[in-house]
């Protein structure tokens, strides 16, 4: 592989203040939620996904979009798990243990926007969430920065682990909810293109065993983030775009958010993915009574114009 740069490395109103926040750098990611692609008419897979390509294998391309033909891809509900996008209706699954498959896993690989400025820090953030399916779990994912399309090794890119320059620790990683990885990346300079996935081979990954068979885990990605490290950025990614307390609830549960909400729908769907409450909303803090509702795993969805997220909540028995 050419050129490798190296790191150095029922219903309630929102009532409460209006919180701002400062966008201070743009998002290198080209189509980072997975949301665009050719069209919806006889469902989505990879090869319909706008901006990704992929250097091995190819990730899977979940989306509600497939869920009138295709459920095993669909979302929330597909055959390897339930989970909502972290924003949007799309999402990618990315398999980093495949045992007895061979030593190729899937890569997702994006053009970015403009190329690195050599000496800059760059924030790199994935959103990352452990599908259900998964009998044992990796305890890294990695990023690899290039001047041009990597191409694989043999079908076997271990030697890619060795020039990775960002390494997210994915051992406490969960089925629940999702979890932010962050790393920072010292580009060398004309860096074009980005690349993440597991590069070590079975044989070689670190894992921690869930169920028998022991045999796969796949990590679900959303919202990809490559930007200039400056402080409004970094605000930014720090905060929050949604919260829920408390979690477990009881009687009621919380959920607050980061922007001002206008008229924006939210849902509460149990794990069934039938729809228990739902409500226009309006302003950043909303309280919602969850008394009446049985014990269990519930899904938080605010949809705010074009924009989505998700959260999850445990009820408790009273």
């Amino acid at each position: 592989m050419k050129q490798l740069k190296h790191m150095r490395v029922r219903s309630t109103l929102f009532v409460c203040l209006c919180l701002s926040s400062t966008v201070g750098a743009q998002n290198l990611i080209p189509n980072p939620g997975f949301e665009d692609h050719s069209g919806c008419a006889g469902g989505v897979d990879w090869q319909s996904l706008d901006d990704w390509i992929n250097p091995g294998s190819q990730p899977e391309y979940l989306h509600a979009c497939n869920n009138p033909l295709d459920p095993s891809v669909g979302v929330p509900g597909n055959l390897l798990g339930y989970q909502f996008s972290h924003s949007g209706d799309g999402h990618i699954a990315v398999s980093t243990y495949l045992r007895n498959l061979g030593p190729n896993h899937p890569y997702a690989t994006a053009h970015l926007n403009t190329p690195l400025t050599a000496g800059t820090d760059y924030c790199v953030r994935i959103w990352i969430n452990l599908l259900e399916a998964s009998e044992v779990i990796t305890h890294h994912l990695h990023g690899l920065f290039t001047d041009t399309i990597p191409s694989t090794w043999q079908e076997a890119d271990t030697a890619w682990a060795a020039d990775a320059q960002v390494i997210f620790n994915t051992a406490s990683v969960d089925t629940a909810n999702w979890t932010a990885l962050d790393a920072v990346y010292t580009a060398a300079g004309g860096e074009e293109y980005f690349t993440f996935g597991n590069f070590l081979a079975d044989s070689l990954s670190t894992i921690t065993n869930i169920t028998p068979p022991h045999y796969r885990c796949t990590f679900v990605v959303d919202d990809v983030w490559v930007g200039s490290c400056d402080v409004s950025v970094a605000d930014e990614q720090a905060a929050p775009v949604l919260s829920i307390y408390p979690n477990p609830a009881s009687e009621f549960v919380t959920v607050s958010s980061a922007s001002q909400l206008v008229n924006a729908q939210l849902r509460v769907f149990d794990i069934h993915g039938q729809v228990v409450l739902s409500d226009h909303v309006a302003g950043t803090n909303c309280r919602i009574s969850v008394a009446h509702l049985p014990a269990g795993t519930y899904y938080v969805r605010l949809q705010d114009g074009e924009t989505s997220n998700t959260l999850t909540f445990s009820k408790s028995a009273p």
